[in-house]
Order: C-alpha cells, then structure tokens, then sequence
C-alpha cells in the first residue's frame, strides 16, 4: 500500500511540474472584457489536443500593442505556438530556455507565445506578462488571446502547451503538454 501510495504522489509531482491545469485569473478590467477560458475546467474525457487541427482566425495584439492576425504563420514553414500563463511555473521556467532557443532557430521557424490569461492591456496579468518577458529576455512575439482562441482552449488540458504550425496555420503534428523544450526542439527537427 505504502508504494502505492508513493507512486501516485510522485506521478502527481511530475505531472504538477510539467503542466499547469491552471486558473488563470479572471479579467475584471471592467470594461466588457470577456472572461479568460479556464482549462482547469475541461474534463479529461473531452480534452484531446489532437483534435485540434487549425489555428483559429484571430486579430488581437502583441504585449507591444502591435496588431497581429492569424497571417503571422506566413512569416514562417514552422510556427511553434508556445500556450502559456503568467500564473503557471512551469510556463514561466521555460522561458529563459525558450528565449534563447528563438535565437538560434533558422529563418523558417519561429516562436510565438500565446497568453492564456491576458485579453487586454487593462488586465491585471499583462503587467505581470511584461516584466516576465523583460526579465528573461523574451524576444519572441507573444500575443493576448481573444474570444477567438476559445474552442480551441475548450480542447487544451493545460499550459504550458505547445503546437507546431505550418504557413497556413496548420497544425503539423500532436501538441506537446507540459514543459518539453528538448521535446520541442526534437519536434522542429523531424518537420524540417
């Protein structure tokens, strides 16, 4: 019983430090600002990332309060679609690795981050965003989420989860969920 008991504590550690079911914040920005999807509440009976086979039509902005649409794969052969929050560890310790891998990926690929819990610049959490991103020396664009982001997060078991994405805003293979930059290297490396 005790070793039981002990592998399930341990698988639930490992689990815990790869991925956050998380809870993002809501956004009470007051100004009409729609509710953040939280995947925490998505059954893992119905959560199944592989069904996820486009990204979503999408306009929103940078954390530069830049526009950004869905033609942004275009700038590239492989997008890799990093989801993460400002509330989850495991996002924000894979950040410095992230960053400095955008560094050094060919002129065909690259990282875009997108923040699970920020819709707005009124948001509490995109201040958060900001300093993260400054802290680890984050180069990447990373863009807000909108409405348009939420069937596709209705599918997702957690953050950080991460897709690979073609020019036409594809998805390529099965996204990676929890904290994998090897896992994600290895993945760009059999796409190319």
């Amino acid at each position: 019983m005790k070793k039981i008991i002990g592998m399930i504590l341990a698988l639930t550690m490992v689990i815990s430090l790869s991925a956050c079911a998380g809870n993002p914040q809501e956004n009470t920005a007051g100004n009409g600002a729609e509710e953040v999807v939280d995947v925490s509440d998505v059954s893992d009976d119905s959560a199944n990332t592989g069904t996820i086979s486009k990204m979503p039509e999408f306009t929103t902005i940078d954390l530069d309060q830049n526009k950004v649409d869905d033609s942004i794969f275009a700038q590239a052969d492989i997008t890799v679609v990093n989801v993460w929050g400002t509330f989850c560890p495991p996002c924000i310790a894979e950040l410095p690795e992230l960053a400095e891998w955008s560094e050094e990926l060919p002129d065909n690929v690259q990282i875009i981050g997108l923040l699970a819990d920020v819709r707005t610049p009124e948001a509490p959490e995109y201040e958060t965003a900001l300093e993260l991103v400054e802290q680890n020396h984050v180069t990447y664009t990373n863009i807000l989420v909108t409405s348009q982001f939420d069937e596709m997060f209705r599918q997702l078991v957690g953050v950080p989860t991460t897709f690979f994405v073609d020019s036409q805003g594809n998805i390529l293979r099965e996204a990676i969920i929890g904290a994998d930059v090897e896992g994600y290297k290895k993945a760009v490396e059999e796409l190319l």
